[in-house]
């Protein structure tokens, strides 16, 4: 059975040896990159967002990236990665 509704995925090949990759599939905005797949997940926030983004419509919040205290006893005081206040979190 086929289906129409769009999957998302990535791998990481690693290999010492040429290689060839052969797809028997429908597949669309395929992109290939010379490094190893960024897992979202283990995002810290030091260099921009790491691939998340803020939905333009249908929701009224964003997300910002910041460090240290934004208002008086709100954010964190500390980064949790980098144990300082110079450490971003989102």
């Amino acid at each position: 059975m086929l289906s129409v509704a769009w999957r998302f995925g990535h791998v990481t090949v690693v290999s010492d040896t040429d290689f060839q990759i052969v797809f028997d599939i429908a597949v669309d905005d395929i992109e290939k990159a010379n490094d190893a797949c960024f897992n979202e997940a283990s995002c810290d926030f030091e260099d921009e967002f790491c691939g998340y983004h803020n939905t333009k419509e249908g929701d009224d919040f964003d997300w910002y990236r910041a460090k240290g205290r934004i208002y008086y006893s709100t954010g964190q005081s500390v980064d949790h990665t980098t144990n300082t206040v110079e450490g971003y979190y989102a």
